[in-house]
């Protein structure tokens, strides 16, 4: 750094240099500031490269692997293989077993009683897993409501990350035509007799 100050120091006065200088001073001038420029530039492009592996992805992992559990949550409760409702089917279907094997040993050879018995016992078994079914609805909702609002916050950190790039792009291409116009009229200046 102190090297590039020095020889931006000598540029300077080798181009105000006036009758030493004056054939050569500019030329000189120009050279040198052509190399700090080009060293410059150098320096800004490994900066960037450097930045560019702190630039964090468009999702978060944490984020899309909590909102992927809460997806799994959600269809598990609407088809009712969560533990909870599991288990509770789990027990309708033993009481039915059990009510059905009771109606087996009352009905003592009577088909009829038999068969009314096991509709009685199926109907009330659909019943009760529709009213569990009904009774978990509350959570898919939940669930399903909590996802959406996780998706929505992915997808504005994507768009809060696309329009941060398109900003930085728009800056830099700014910055380079401010760059460019001064370069270009400082070429100029020196090629024009004085």
């Amino acid at each position: 750094m102190a090297n590039l100050e020095g020889l931006t120091k000598f540029a300077r006065g080798a181009s105000l240099v006036g009758d030493v200088g004056g054939t050569f001073g500019k030329p000189i001038a120009a050279g040198i500031g052509l190399g700090i420029g080009l060293n410059q530039r150098s320096e800004a492009r490994k900066l960037k490269g450097q930045a560019q592996k702190f630039l964090p992805g468009p999702e978060d992992p944490e984020v899309r692997n909590f909102y992927n559990l809460i997806q799994r949550k959600a269809r598990a409760i609407e088809t009712g293989t969560d533990p909870v409702t599991a288990a509770g089917k789990k027990m309708i279907k033993q009481a039915q077993t059990t009510t059905q094997g009771n109606i087996v040993r009352a009905g003592a050879g009577d088909p009829r009683k038999v068969l009314e018995g096991f509709k009685a016992t199926t109907r009330g078994t659909g019943e009760a897993v529709s009213r569990l079914m009904a009774s978990t609805y509350p959570s898919s909702q939940y669930y399903t409501s909590l996802g959406g609002q996780i998706l929505g916050k992915i997808s504005s950190r994507k768009f809060d990350l696309k329009m941060s790039q398109r900003a930085q792009l728009l800056r830099e291409a700014g910055e380079k035509e401010t760059a460019s116009s001064r370069n270009i009229s400082g070429a100029l200046g020196f090629a024009l007799p004085a």
